[in-house]
């Protein structure tokens, strides 16, 4: 038994109030005058026997009544034997990346796997994840080891990369401030472990190191010209080998070229053929020992289809969307653009259904004349999976309707950009940028636009591609909701600047668009219901057919000594663990004894009251 508040116990003190009331207590009977006695002299007659109280009965339910209230107010609660867990968890965490799909890797992961589950003592809750691309966790923190082992029988690998520092931080989320260890089952593949990574003090975390696989043969590139065909091989293991290279255009084979590679290094071979225009190219090697997944690349040679540019203009202002057309226009044809203007009065739900079809990216250059109901139907479509949206900050955008749009899906809003150097010049801010990099040297061009007027991006934590020579943020890429946005802090129709007159635009509107449009195709694509490869094939996505290849940096089976993966490990200082307070706080509250206590209270005063009324009802009887 345990006291939330004990010092309130001190008040179950006041239940000898009712015993001093008692003991002070005496009865005293009706006056009544008799004339003879009045000429007697009045006297003070001493009591020599002591005082006891009268009434036992009421003066434990009174004493009983202020006890309990006194309970209440301390908050009891009944101590949790398994305390200890919840301040404590286990989490097991499994690579299911594609490097451990060599049958004796993943066996012996599953064996060592189960082993750590064992491991765990009683007392602790243990929590089962897997990674690779991405961190699952299969089971919560739970006491139910036939669960947990269960979830990890079922487990099969997937075809992504995963990170050791990936693993942990999933763990740690798992943990959720808890003290613990974290099991890391894996070959530690090199290329997984990274140079550093933090882990809070409190939380241990253990490498059980699984073998990889003896050796492997990769496909790891595929390229043709219009005089030959040309697959990259690489050999990770330590003996050298010679393979059969099977060549095929749309499942025909046109080439099977014999290959020596050498021992951790790479070969060519060349099918002395014209790579064709269309469909698909595929090379394969056999490696019976090796990796399944990268056994394979395939090529698609379709042309590459156009992507659908919807710009949404002023209602009066239609011409507008001609700089960007003429920009997208004049870039090089074999990635075309299909632009569509609509104005904003018209952006309907069928307008954003065609764009969603056409798996579109959309170029809000107006808000003016959107009445609120398409407002709403366009913000749903920007905060979604399929939103890609640039924004351009000009005259036409009302920062109040933009605003609205983006809701609490961002923290990024418009404001008025006072008392600022104008006119001003665009300046790249972060080089490495897709955006940024595809514009190679063009981007010396940006300094020669001339800007005369910008909006403020305020509330933005990262992702400025660009700045005004004037400090400002110019161009923000930043996530909206599940979607994702671009916001160029002026206008893209020669109203607040000249950029659409500077050759740079043609580059940079290109660029802009292509990195919206890019999508993670390969990622959506993989995946039966387990999320695995399935070998590389060819999926169809809503631009066209998609070539589905394995993680090169899944193919080599050099891995790291777990000492070397300890080493990376910084101590953050970061004290975890649950306060005992807070667990006493939970374990009362889930269990609301004080809540009997006072119900218990009450009916004590019920009979208390009941009592005293019956012991004061005068008795009457007969003459």
């Amino acid at each position: 038994m345990g006291f939330l508040t004990p010092l309130f116990l001190v008040a179950g003190l006041a239940a000898v109030v009712p015993l001093v009331l008692h003991l002070l207590s005496r009865d005293v009977g009706p006056v009544v005058s008799f004339p003879m006695v009045r000429f007697l002299r009045p006297t003070t007659v001493e009591q020599a026997r002591k005082r006891r109280p009268t009434d036992w009965l009421l003066l434990a339910l009174r004493m009983l009544a202020l006890l309990l209230l006194a309970l209440a107010f301390g908050r009891p609660f009944v101590e949790d034997p398994e305390a200890l867990a919840k301040t404590r968890g286990a989490v097991v965490a499994i690579d299911t990346s594609a490097s451990m799909k060599a049958p004796s890797t993943w066996a012996e992961a599953r064996t060592r796997a189960l082993a750590a589950i064992d491991a765990v003592p009683s007392q602790e809750a243990v929590a089962v994840i897997a990674y690779d691309d991405a961190v699952h966790v299969l089971q919560p923190l739970s006491a139910d080891r036939a669960s947990a082992r269960a979830q990890v029988e079922a487990l099969v690998p997937r075809a992504g990369h995963g990170t050791i520092d990936a693993a942990v931080r999933g763990a740690l989320d798992v943990l959720a401030s808890r003290e613990g260890r974290i099991t890391i089952v894996s070959d530690l593949q090199r290329s997984s472990v990274p140079t550093a990574f933090d882990v809070p003090e409190g939380v241990s975390v253990s490498l059980v190191a699984v073998p990889p696989a003896a050796a492997n043969l990769a496909v790891a590139s595929l390229d043709g010209d219009a005089t030959s065909i040309r697959a990259t091989i690489s050999n990770a293991g330590g003996d050298p080998r010679t393979v059969a290279v099977s060549v095929s255009h749309d499942d025909r084979e046109i080439g099977r070229p014999m290959l020596t590679i050498a021992p951790r290094a790479s070969a060519t071979a060349t099918v002395e053929t014209p790579q064709p225009r269309t469909g698909v190219l595929r090379v394969a090697v056999e490696d019976p020992g090796g990796l399944p997944d990268d056994d394979a690349r395939v090529r698609v040679l379709d042309p590459a289809p156009a992507i659908a540019v919807f710009v949404v203009t002023a209602p009066d202002r239609a011409r507008d969307a001609l700089f960007v057309e003429a920009a997208l226009g004049a870039v090089d044809p074999s990635v075309p653009f299909a632009v569509e203007t609509v104005t904003a009065d018209r952006v309907d739900a069928a307008a954003i259904d065609r764009l969603r079809q056409r798996d579109g990216v959309l170029v809000l250059m107006s808000t003016r004349g959107m009445p609120a109901e398409r407002r709403r139907t366009l913000a749903a479509w920007m905060q979604g999976r399929e939103g890609r949206t640039l924004v351009a900050v000009g005259p036409e955008i009302e920062a109040g309707a933009l605003s609205e749009m983006f809701g609490s899906a961002t923290t990024l809003r418009v404001r008025e950009a006072d008392a600022v150097p104008l006119p001003t010049a665009l300046v790249a801010a972060d080089v490495r940028h897709p955006i940024i990099a595809a514009l190679g040297d063009e981007r010396s061009g940006l300094d020669a636009a001339r800007v005369t007027r910008v909006v403020r991006l305020a509330g933005i934590e990262s992702g400025v591609v660009m700045r005004f020579a004037n400090g400002l943020p110019a161009l923000v890429d930043t996530p909206v909701g599940d979607g994702r946005i671009v916001v160029f802090a002026s206008d893209l129709s020669m109203q607040w600047n000249d950029l659409p007159r500077q050759p740079v635009m043609v580059g940079l509107t290109a660029s802009l668009i292509r990195e919206l449009a890019r999508r993670d195709e390969v990622v959506e694509a993989i995946g039966d219901a387990t999320g695995d490869l399935q070998r590389p094939r060819v999926v169809s996505g809503a631009r066209g057919r998609v070539a589905v290849n394995a993680d090169p940096a899944e193919s080599q089976i050099d891995v790291a000594a777990p000492a070397e993966v300890e080493a990376a490990i910084v101590r953050s200082g970061k004290q975890l663990g649950i306060p005992p307070a807070a667990i006493a706080r939970d374990t009362e509250r889930a269990q609301s004894w004080w809540r009997v206590a006072i119900l218990v209270m009450a009916l004590v005063l019920v009979i208390e009251s009941v009592v005293g009324a019956v012991r004061r009802a005068p008795v009457t009887g007969g003459a």
